[in-house]
C-alpha cells in the first residue's frame, strides 16, 4: 500500500428469493463491480470504479450501469497483514427499466463505506464492510425524479500490483 502502488479490486454479488411453483423466482439480484486504484501517497488509493446491476422482480426488469471516481484510505502501518478502511465512491448512473415498456433513465449515487482488509499472500487479500448509498435518479420520458437509500454488507477480492 506504499506509494506508487496499484489495486485491481472489486465485489460480486448474486442472490434468488424462489417463491412457490406458480412463481419459480419471485426476485434476483445481480452486481458487479471492479475497480483500478493508484496510491499517490502510502495509504491513499484514488481511482475509477465501474458498477453493473441487474435486478428482475417478477416481471420487472431493471438493468443499470455506473462509473466514477472512487477513494480508499487504509488505517496501519506496513507491518500488518489486516487493515481497516473507511472509502468514498461518486458514480454517475444510466439504467435502463422494463415492466409493460421500456423506459431509460440517468442520475448520479454518493457511497460512503468502512470495512476491513486481510491478505492472503503477499499480493491478494480478501475484504468486508458496510456501505451506504444515497441515490437520485430521473427517468428520461417523464422527468421524475426519485432519491433512494440503502445500506450493503459487502465482500471482496482484492489484488495490489506492487
Amino acid at each position: 500500500m506504499g506509494k506508487g502502488s496499484f489495486i485491481v479490486s472489486g465485489d460480486f454479488r448474486i442472490n434468488s428469493v424462489l417463491g412457490d411453483a406458480e412463481h419459480r423466482s419471485l426476485a434476483s439480484y445481480l452486481h458487479f463491480s471492479p475497480r483500478l486504484m493508484y496510491f499517490p501517497i502510502s495509504n491513499l488509493a484514488l481511482g475509477i470504479q465501474v458498477a453493473y446491476e441487474d435486478i428482475r422482480f417478477f416481471e420487472s426488469d431493471i438493468e443499470g450501469l455506473a462509473i466514477g471516481p472512487a477513494a480508499v484510505f487504509y488505517i496501519g502501518g506496513k507491518d500488518k497483514d489486516w487493515f481497516p478502511f473507511i472509502e468514498a465512491a461518486f458514480h454517475v448512473l444510466d439504467f435502463e427499466f422494463e415492466e409493460a415498456g421500456t423506459v431509460t433513465g440517468s442520475g448520479h449515487q454518493f457511497m460512503l463505506g468502512a470495512g476491513y482488509l486481510s491478505f492472503l499472500t503477499d499480493h491478494a487479500a480478501i475484504q468486508g464492510g458496510i456501505q451506504y448509498y444515497f441515490q437520485n435518479a430521473e427517468l428520461d420520458d417523464t422527468g421524475q425524479s426519485e432519491n433512494g437509500k440503502a445500506l450493503a454488507i459487502f465482500a471482496g477480492l482484492s489484488y495490489f500490483l506492487y
